[in-house]
């Protein structure tokens, strides 16, 4: 006698995470967790771009308990894999021509098998969301970021085709975000969008009229226990900064503030990443006479980088533009106090009980709260003490689990019996929004001017 499968009677859930992998970097996080989150309770398929085959993270899955029949990964090839010029010269062009194909192959398996909801977690930026809503099922976008600006008062302290890229990339991010119907389509016809900071959010509200439910797009899984720790004052104050070594990340800023601490107070500062900026940074340390004092440790495996935030007595963040930052968490996770600007997605991040913000209200500035920050923490252990507990208790805002409890609520609602198709997209999230677009004459502020002369 044969005996037929029973077909599952769970939810099917659609999930599009370009980049998907447990270990490489918090883009492939993201997508990764969030698909074996998904696959807990729905049957999840996953379309990614084949960086790494679907046989490596099917197994990769079941090693963390769930079955094939739960989750299953469609790779989508693209020629942005073989096209032998870096990634910023044809992101848009082959981002957008692999969402096509993506959503090509998933409409044919739609068909076929219906899906229940589609997902668009990966990337996180907002610029291209394809047009997955156009397949007719409730849509969730996010959390999406990528809208915040470099503050044009900082441009003349990089590298001048930096500055330049920068100036444009603010004036395309208003444009993009007040006149491309794309984004303004897919974002009205979600049933859900999350914003990854305070800031997209706001922006996504005044360029899409649509409002975005809040949440940070990464997180830290396991919440790793975290003894007390002390600050050891008999050697040199540790400091870690982490991330890609590019301009918008501006360690020089630290690297100027390291020179005006007190010459009593000794320190050791770790670079951790890799990126085309490290010759000319490592020329600044070594114009600025702390060469000696910087280690240039690249990117090592996620399991060995962990422990270089256990090592720091502070993490420095620096980063003038950015949605978020994984190294924040890591930081938190580790009990180690953050000494970071304080903007964007890193100001929703930081409190006074974890952290010492930095202002960002000018280059002068800046370098003034870095050096106050590290001389304040390396001298007062009890201050440290207290951050390092505060940014343990933090860090339980920020767990996987957390994140996923708040997007499986998103599902549930959006997958709720309606009465028409209309919705699956609440009028609720709409707004109508007066929309100035920003001339092309404001890209050229007068920091920016200066700096090309």
């Amino acid at each position: 006698m044969i005996i037929s499968a029973i077909p599952s009677t769970r939810p099917r859930v659609l999930i599009v995470a370009f980049a998907c992998h447990p270990d490489m970097n918090m883009e492939t996080r993201i997508g990764w967790n969030r698909a074996v989150a998904s696959a807990r309770d729905y049957d999840t398929t996953v379309v990614h771009s084949g960086e790494f085959s679907s046989d490596e993270l099917s197994r990769k899955a079941a090693s963390v308990g769930i079955p094939a029949s739960n989750l299953k990964f469609i790779a989508v090839k693209s020629w942005m894999s073989w096209v032998p010029i870096p990634m910023d010269a044809v992101y848009w062009m082959g981002y957008r021509a692999w969402h096509t194909k993506a959503l090509g192959i998933a409409s044919a398996i739609h068909d076929e098998s219906r899906f229940d909801l589609v997902h668009l977690v990966s990337y996180c930026g907002y610029r291209e969301p394809g047009q997955w809503w156009k397949l007719g099922i409730p849509f969730i976008w996010g959390p999406v970021g990528g809208t915040q600006n470099f503050p044009t008062n900082f441009l003349r302290e990089i590298a001048i085709g930096s500055s330049v890229r920068e100036g444009l990339r603010n004036y395309m991010n208003n444009w993009q975000l007040y006149r491309s119907r794309r984004i303004r389509s897919a974002a009205q016809n979600a049933h859900t969008v999350f914003a990854a900071s305070s800031e997209a959010r706001r922006d996504m509200l005044r360029g899409t009229g649509v409002h975005c439910t809040q949440l940070l797009e990464t997180a830290v899984s396991p919440l790793r226990p975290s003894p007390s720790r002390e600050l050891d004052t008999t050697r040199p104050f540790r400091i870690l900064w982490s991330g890609r070594l590019r301009e918008w990340k501006a360690l020089p800023l630290l690297l100027e503030a390291l020179t005006r601490l007190p010459s009593d107070l000794k320190f050791e500062l770790r670079v951790m990443g890799v990126g085309a900026s490290e010759n000319r940074w490592r020329k600044i340390a070594e114009r600025l006479k702390i060469a000696e004092q910087v280690q240039w440790i690249g990117w090592p495996s996620y399991s060995e980088g962990l422990k270089q935030y256990r090592w720091a007595d502070a993490f420095a963040f620096t980063s003038l533009r950015d949605t978020s930052g994984t190294g924040l968490l890591e930081s938190l996770a580790a009990g180690t106090p953050i000494i970071g600007v304080d903007h964007q997605g890193a100001h929703d991040i930081m409190t006074p009980h974890c952290s010492i913000p930095v202002s960002v209200d000018s280059p002068r500035l800046a370098v003034e709260g870095f050096k106050n920050a590290i001389f304040r923490l390396s001298r007062d252990p009890a201050l440290w003490r207290r951050l390092s507990e505060g940014a343990v208790i933090r860090t339980r805002q920020f767990s996987w689990e957390r994140l996923s409890d708040e997007i499986d609520a998103a599902y549930q609602q959006a997958l709720k019996p309606q009465s028409s198709s209309d919705e699956f997209w609440p009028e609720k999230q709409r707004e109508t929004v007066s929309i100035t677009q920003p001339s092309l004459a404001s890209l050229f502020t007068p920091a920016l001017r200066q700096s090309l002369k």
